[in-house]
């Protein structure tokens, strides 16, 4: 939540999601209309509707296997974070041209790339 009021997104968002009981609850549908957002969900067992978050986990469970010893949430949260602000800000992504995310979006915004679907998880402004 505090991302979308950060950045005050555009309309017509698309959220996509798996098909978790979350994302499937009265309350997250209700956040989605009041925020302007879409809610999309993969289909049924099929795996490939998930491929960016997937990777994105999968390199997150690579880059910090010390994960699986935490046992503080908030210790968790703050590695998962500051991961997250890494991946967007400084790692370089060979599907995206060998850019960072935020250079990217930069380029998308400014004209420079045609306007593209990106993941981006963060809980600040890019």
């Amino acid at each position: 939540m505090s991302s979308l009021e950060s950045r005050k997104p555009e309309e017509g968002i698309i959220l996509h999601s798996d098909r978790g009981m979350p994302y499937r609850s009265t309350r997250w549908n209700e956040l989605m209309g009041t925020c302007n957002i879409l809610p999309s969900m993969s289909r049924k067992a099929n795996a490939l509707d998930n491929a960016c978050i997937e990777s994105f986990c999968s390199f997150l469970k690579t880059e910090h296997k010390e994960l699986k010893l935490v046992k503080k949430i908030e210790l968790a949260k703050q590695i998962i974070h500051e991961y997250i602000d890494y991946y967007n800000h400084k790692r370089i992504q060979g599907v995206l041209n060998y850019r960072t995310l935020l250079t990217t979006v930069k380029r998308v915004k400014s004209g420079q790339m045609p306007r593209i679907l990106l993941l981006i998880l963060t809980s600040q402004p890019l």
